[in-house]
């Protein structure tokens, strides 16, 4: 006598199911519809905070595997985009006051200064040496500097690719004019439930 009775309700289930996954493919954007430059604003909107600073650790390991320890401070004044960016090395001893000074300003030419405590000078950091490794780090001068949105082209490459249990965007980031980046291209992995870069590949 039950057995009519269980079957409906299966058969109930099956039809909610089956609307639940047809209203989802209804109103999920599709691929041609999502726009790759929204997906990268609105990892730098999250950010309201005005000012930052922030202590970091470098370790750098050369080809027979040992390991050397750089630390530093870094001080952000004003919002992501428009900003100036103070990065100060405190250890180890050969390269303690080393600094570094950017200035990003939407509109503008960013511009760094690199301030030397064995020489007590000050000089500006040149186009050119952009691509060069900042401090014996792998990290550029570029690679320091905050990326100015409007300097890149974007197009979504994928939406379907998973990292540390995230279903991301994997979007391409090619310079506008090639000759103010060392970068042919930047990949960014971008979670889709929480708008965070977490892998990127230049």
């Amino acid at each position: 006598m039950n057995r009519p009775a269980s079957r409906g309700v299966v058969g109930i289930m099956n039809a909610l199911l089956a609307s639940a996954i047809l209203f989802f493919l209804m109103t999920a954007p599709a691929f041609s519809d999502i726009d790759p430059r929204k997906i990268l604003d609105g990892v730098y909107e999250q950010d309201t905070s005005h000012d930052t600073a922030m202590r970091a650790v470098f370790d750098i390991f050369d080809r027979d595997g040992h390991k050397t320890t750089k630390k530093f401070m870094l001080f952000r004044l004003g919002s992501p985009g428009d900003s100036k960016t103070l990065v100060r090395f405190t250890d180890p001893a050969e390269i303690r006051g080393v600094t570094l000074l950017s200035y990003n300003h939407k509109g503008d030419t960013d511009r760094q200064w690199l301030y030397i405590p064995a020489t007590r000078r000050t000089r500006s950091v040149t186009p050119r040496e952009s691509s060069e490794k900042f401090a014996g780090t792998d990290f550029t001068y570029e690679d320091v500097e905050e990326r100015v949105l409007d300097d890149f082209n974007y197009r979504l490459l994928s939406d379907n690719e998973i990292i540390d249990g995230h279903k991301t965007y994997k979007v391409d980031a090619k310079p506008v004019d090639a000759s103010r980046s060392q970068y042919r291209y930047v990949y960014y992995w971008v979670s889709q439930d929480v708008p965070v870069i977490l892998h990127a590949e230049m």
